[in-house]
């Protein structure tokens, strides 16, 4: 069964063993009809090494998925790598496309990217009042 897979591979992360990980996520990507969450294991193989410029491609790849998830998911992953970057300007976008498509799906924007976004408020643009306007609007979508 596939997904057991992905539980092999984060655990190995997770026990820091990443060399163990790659080959693993290198033996699932050898299947014919290869495995859907594949992009997001090697995001997470990428990030466990520090290679932030191993991370683009992968999060491109996920947000383009035709798993709604997967794309809002990737979409995340993009807005939080601008942001790590210092793009701001291209994190906003990010976080704003991720909203946009939580609410094509009908449910809250993601609550984690509203507080990657408050976060910038206040560290990058001395705007803690937008910051807290932003969190508490975003808490209100969830509770009810």
């Amino acid at each position: 069964m596939i997904f057991n897979y992905t539980g092999v591979i984060i655990a190995q992360i997770a026990q820091d063993r990443l060399s163990d990980a790659t080959k693993t996520a290198d033996a699932i990507g050898q299947r014919p009809a290869g495995f859907p969450r594949m992009a997001r294991m090697r995001f997470l193989l990428a990030a466990a090494e520090r290679r932030l410029d191993s991370l683009e491609a992968p999060l491109t790849r996920m947000a383009e998925s035709r798993d709604p998830g997967m794309q809002i998911e990737g979409t995340m992953g993009l807005a939080a790598l601008a942001a790590a970057s210092g793009r701001v300007a291209e994190a906003d976008r990010w976080y704003g496309e991720a909203a946009k498509l939580s609410f094509e799906r009908g449910t809250p924007p993601p609550f984690g990217g509203t507080l990657d976004s408050a976060r910038l408020d206040i560290w990058v643009r001395q705007k803690p009042a937008s910051a807290e306007r932003q969190v508490i609007r975003a808490r209100a979508a969830v509770v009810h």
